[in-house]
């Protein structure tokens, strides 16, 4: 704990000025009858509040960004500014212990600590410490012994002296000596306002929000504010961890997370951490290890195992594939697998993989599939090397499919295009990656500047890249790439040409897809222009005989617009039709 927290804070109350006792005029005129200064630094804006500061005995209304500026005695997070009865409350005890003060002209100046002198306080532990400790107040640590008659007590950073920081520090937010304690009872009654106008920063309170914090750096803020008030606290290292690792800051929530089991051992969430991690890296041996662990401590056994449960079959999975397309294992691909379908037993794709593997049968496309997405997955969370070496991996899955093509009995099904193709697209594997891991070899940040540059001297393997993506990954990511190549080489008629083709696509299919329903059509004309559309796309007629039947159905579609039948559906039902 940082001794100096116990200095934190302001002497600045934020006040608002009007109230049913009260107009803020009066207001003002009570403060300078009381003493206090007007400061005016930042010019008059009435911002329905004024800020009092108790130690430089100034007021202000009106301070630009006050709260950045003021901090005010509880800091700046309070809840709501006092009210006008409140704080004369308070002023009417703190008045009577001020002493000698420097009245500079600041707003901003002395601390949110108050000096208590009691008898009670003779005494080492006695009922004002209780009271403190009741209130959620810290003692300061390594301070020595109690029993000198005083307490230094902070309500801004909640700590508290009783020992020598207390002798050392009679400079309170009201003056420089013991003259300006309070008693107990006057303490007690202070805080009583103060602490209903103070951010909650107990730690239950930071736990609190721990849980209902939605930006996960929040969450670590305050976890890390839990820290200053109990270093090793469970909870906070759970949500800390659990946060870094939902920001994909693998590295930080792994040693937490490590930091955490040498301090509570049996805690298996903190293993499932380290698992869930493990194989978003792809280190399988190690994350089977973890959820091991966890598994011996109850972790598969409690309320929010499920998410346990989905990683570890993640992970069999991945390890299947590793096994098989990597080390060329297929029996220990095959006990990955059966641990996954152990859980899952109904996942056809798996059973599917399953028996191609009992086969021998590696589908070379699915092979490099995944091998990409491991690759990119490693280089975007920053695991240069082992992406480096995925796509050694990657180059050579590529070379077994280009390989393997010639062997199939059909071509390739484009997704985007809806028409069978012959795949053999491999230029930006033959040409980017290849040269790529040939010369940079170990220089990894150059490697990736290189693999993913978009240069005119690469456009045309870039673009056989973006062809061989819509027939093997499908629509997302073909148009994604390919309108990356045109804003990379806006003048390559190449790249220009592959994009508009793929957006024309695109387009033709959102619309048919509009048409799969009634649309709220203004005119008849606008309904049979789409059963049209339908007709040649839907059903491949040619334009022109699409608009000749059209007109030689022109009675029929109108009593199905009458039916609000859906454009699409119609056109199908037209399809044997005509030719």
């Amino acid at each position: 704990m940082d001794k100096l927290k116990i200095l934190s804070g302001n002497a600045c109350f934020l006040v608002k000025n009007t109230s049913d006792t009260m107009s803020r005029k009066d207001f003002e005129g009570y403060l300078k009858g009381e003493g206090f200064a007007e400061f005016r630094k930042y010019g008059w804006k009435d911002r329905g509040c004024f800020y009092i500061n108790v130690n430089s005995m100034r007021f202000a209304a009106g301070v630009s960004k006050p709260a950045k500026l003021a901090q005010t005695i509880v800091g700046e997070g309070i809840k709501n500014p006092f009210t006008i009865d409140e704080f004369r409350a308070i002023w009417n005890i703190l008045k009577t212990h001020i002493g000698d003060l420097d009245q500079r002209d600041e707003i901003t100046k002395g601390c949110s600590l108050f000096l208590v002198c009691d008898e009670m306080l003779n005494e080492s532990s006695n009922e004002f410490i209780d009271y403190l400790d009741g209130e959620n107040f810290n003692a300061l640590s390594d301070d020595s012994y109690g029993g000198r008659g005083i307490a230094a007590v902070n309500v801004k950073s909640m700590i508290y002296s009783k020992g020598r920081m207390a002798d050392v520090m009679a400079s309170t937010f009201v003056g420089d000596s013991s003259t300006c304690a309070l008693s107990v009872d006057e303490f007690r009654t202070v805080w009583d306002i103060i602490k209903k106008h103070r951010e909650d920063c107990s730690l239950e309170a930071l736990l609190r929000q721990c849980e209902e914090f939605d930006d996960l750096y929040k969450v670590i803020e305050c976890c890390d504010r839990v820290f200053e008030i109990e270093p090793g606290n469970i909870q906070a290292l759970y949500y800390k961890a659990l946060a870094l690792f939902d920001l994909k800051k693998y590295d930080e929530a792994l040693d937490l997370a490590e930091r955490a089991i040498r301090i509570h051992p049996e805690d298996y969430r903190f293993h499932n951490i380290r698992a869930f991690i493990f194989t978003d890296i792809y280190r399988f041996s190690e994350a089977i290890e973890s959820y091991n662990s966890s598994f011996r401590l109850g972790g598969f056994d409690a309320e929010d195992s499920e998410s346990t449960y989905q990683y570890r079959a993640i992970c069999h999975l991945r390890k299947a594939r590793e096994d098989f397309y990597v080390r060329n294992n297929p029996n220990e691909a095959l006990k990955s697998l059966n641990a996954y379908l152990n859980r899952f037993p109904d996942d056809n794709d798996v059973l599917r993989l399953r028996d191609d593997i009992s086969r021998g049968n590696a589908r070379l496309d699915e092979k490099l599939k995944y091998l990409e997405f491991k690759a990119y997955e490693l280089y975007s969370l920053g695991y240069l090397r082992e992406s480096f070496e995925a796509y050694g991996e990657v180059f050579k899955a590529s070379q077994d499919l280009k390989r393997g093509i010639d062997r199939t009995s059909y071509n390739w099904w484009n997704p985007v295009f809806g028409r069978m193709e012959r795949l053999d697209n491999f230029r930006w594997y033959d040409e980017v990656l290849s040269m790529c891991l040939l010369e940079f070899n170990g220089s990894y940040e150059e490697f990736f500047e290189g693999l993913f540059e978009i240069s005119e001297e690469t456009i045309s393997a870039c673009v056989d890249r973006a062809k061989f993506l819509s027939k093997v990954y499908g629509e997302d990511l073909c148009v994604e790439y390919s309108k990356k190549l045109v804003d990379a080489c806006p003048s390559s008629r190449e790249a220009r040409s592959y994009f508009d083709e793929v957006s024309s696509e695109i387009g033709i299919r959102m619309r048919l897809g509009e048409c799969a329903v009634f649309r709220d059509y203004e005119s008849i004309d606008e309904y049979v222009d789409d059963v049209i559309f339908c007709l040649m796309h839907s059903c491949r007629y040619s334009e022109e005989a699409a608009k000749n039947f059209a007109e030689i159905k022109r009675d029929e579609i109108e009593r199905c617009y009458e039916r609000k039948c859906p454009a699409d559906d119609l056109a199908m039902d037209y399809y044997n039709l005509c030719g």
